[in-house]
């Protein structure tokens, strides 16, 4: 398991690892280097289910504006050299918090609603048969991110958040549930 904290001895957040043995969670170690933290920029985070990719949002430099999605490929060295998602994804606002399902088939991710809507929305978009990603999907509006999915893909974790009433303050976030019905 990959997760960041706050941990004394160390600058900021930082990405840190665990190994799931007898259990539990042991052996917890600095990611940072392994994940070339301070190289590539990483914010958050995920690691495709075949662990051949690390999807990841960053501010770094080729970007089209404010946070971008990156995909970094695994190498035999370690993680290559990170890839723009380009701009059917990407756009001059923030984009981020992604997820790909466990088919590797669907990029789930936060962005700035195109529907009018305030706050961020949680978008899709498919894999297409060149690897790249299509047209993303908004599929819910309105101050909800970070998504999950359950290992089926039927199941959509998000968390909603709750602002106050000049939108200017998190007043709480709620984890909430989407069943897929076809």
């Amino acid at each position: 398991m990959y997760f960041c904290t706050v941990r004394a001895g160390y600058t900021g957040v930082q990405w840190f690892r665990a190994e799931f043995r007898d259990g539990a969670w042991r052996d917890w170690r600095f990611a940072g280097d392994e994940l070339k933290q301070d190289r590539y920029e990483v914010g958050e985070l995920h690691m495709s289910a075949d662990g051949q990719e690390m999807f990841f949002h960053s501010r770094r430099a080729g970007g089209y504006g404010g946070l971008d999605l990156w995909v970094a490929p695994k190498t035999s060295d370690g993680w290559g050299e990170p890839i723009n998602l380009g701009r059917l994804v990407n756009t001059s606002a923030d984009e981020g918090w992604p997820f790909v399902s466990p088919d590797g088939q669907e990029l789930w991710y936060n962005g700035q609603s195109k529907q009018g809507r305030p706050g961020p929305a949680i978008f899709r978009a498919p894999r297409q048969p060149d690897g790249s990603w299509g047209h993303p999907e908004e599929i819910v509006s309105t101050f909800a991110g970070e998504p999950s999915m359950s290992n089926d893909g039927r199941t959509l974790y998000f968390v909603h958040h709750y602002y106050s009433k000049d939108l200017t303050t998190i007043l709480e976030g709620d984890i909430y549930v989407s069943v897929r019905t076809k």
